[in-house]
């Protein structure tokens, strides 16, 4: 099986790029070959919103390395993305790819039932509400189920090491990714089941996930239909 990981940090020695090279020291256990990839290393420029790839179903007219992160992302059996939280949400530059989501159908296809798992690093427990829905918003609308998706915390570089669990929950991680159980009924959770957010509005007794539209019931926490 062949992964790619996809770090949207521009810190090469940061959390994130060390949680990436975590991914690599557990890889060969399971039989995975990785590579790592930087978004930072891509162009990537903002949709003008010409709608040419949805009302003349052009390729984006665009002149920067779109395709070619996409096209690598498709290569592979199993994606994960790992990225820092500025703000309560993802970093700019992977909000600005996932806003070219319109040209993401062709890949959808393609990708249709592969796995992923994202990966969320922020420096406080309060400070990432919108970061895992965002991050796995980009994996189902590439094709992508997610297998697992997780925050680490940590704000300095290395931060993220001096918890000994960390290790431990990313290598699960990749068991996840070969093991994924059908999601065949409805649950009773804290989070959807689907994207993992904890984010809904509440409203006639039930909660509402605007990420993918999904209803969710009161009970012994939420119940999702």
């Amino acid at each position: 099986m062949k992964l790619l990981t996809l770090v949207a940090s521009k810190r090469r020695k940061g959390n994130s790029a060390i949680t990436a090279k975590l991914i690599e020291k557990f890889a060969p256990k399971y039989e995975i070959t990785t590579s790592t990839e930087y978004l930072d290393d891509y162009e990537m420029l903002e949709c003008d919103g010409c709608m040419s790839c949805v009302l003349k179903n052009k390729r984006c007219h665009l002149d920067d390395d779109f395709y070619s992160l996409i096209d690598k992302i498709s290569s592979n059996d199993l994606f994960v993305i790992v990225a820092p939280t500025y703000v309560l949400s993802i970093p700019g530059a992977l909000k600005t790819f996932l806003d070219r989501f319109l040209l993401f159908l062709p890949y959808y296809r393609t990708n249709y039932g592969k796995l992923g798992g994202s990966i969320g690093i922020s420096s406080l427990k309060d400070w990432q509400h919108f970061e895992l829905p965002f991050l796995n918003i980009m994996l189902l609308s590439l094709g992508f189920n997610v297998a697992d998706s997780f925050m680490l915390y940590g704000a300095g570089p290395g931060e993220v090491l001096l918890n000994n669990k960390n290790e431990k929950r990313v290598e699960e991680m990749l068991f996840n990714l070969l093991n994924k159980r059908e999601l065949n009924d409805s649950v009773i959770s804290d989070k959807c089941p689907v994207c993992y957010s904890s984010v809904f509005e509440y409203s006639d007794g039930g909660g509402y996930l605007p990420f993918l539209q999904n209803k969710s019931k009161e009970k012994e926490r939420w119940f999702f239909i």
